[in-house]
């Protein structure tokens, strides 16, 4: 919580920093990080979608679709076995898509915040 709240802050720093260093006009400045925040935003909202395992389905579909149309050696099918029973790794990767979905929900609502703020010095 604290990581997050310190990266909100930042962020809201670094744009407003932004403004004032690379001299943007306002209207720019506020388009700019409205359009930002919302990418943040819907990046979050992805890697949420994404530990949910909504997607599964589809994703275990395409590959077997990818595994009748193109042939694997076997030395290629122990290898995705031995690193789909990897814990370490699948923990990994769990850790970062949660990284990257806080960090991208923290710095997009401080950027939408900065937007909407700045909407009102216009």
């Amino acid at each position: 919580m604290k990581g997050r709240s310190l990266l909100f802050f930042v962020s809201i720093a670094a744009w407003i920093g932004a403004k004032y260093l690379l001299s943007f006009r306002l209207l720019e400045w506020v388009n700019l990080t409205f359009c930002i925040g919302l990418l943040l935003l819907i990046l979050a909202a992805v890697t949420v979608v994404l530990q949910t395992g909504f997607l599964t389905p589809f994703f275990k579909g395409f590959r077997l679709i990818a595994s009748s149309l193109v042939r694997k050696s076997q030395a290629m099918e122990r290898v995705d076995t031995y690193l789909a029973d990897d814990c370490e790794l699948q923990n990994f990767k769990q850790r970062t898509i949660q990284l990257i979905g806080q960090s991208s929900l923290a710095t997009g609502a401080g950027s939408l915040l900065v937007s909407i703020v700045g909407l009102f010095f216009l």
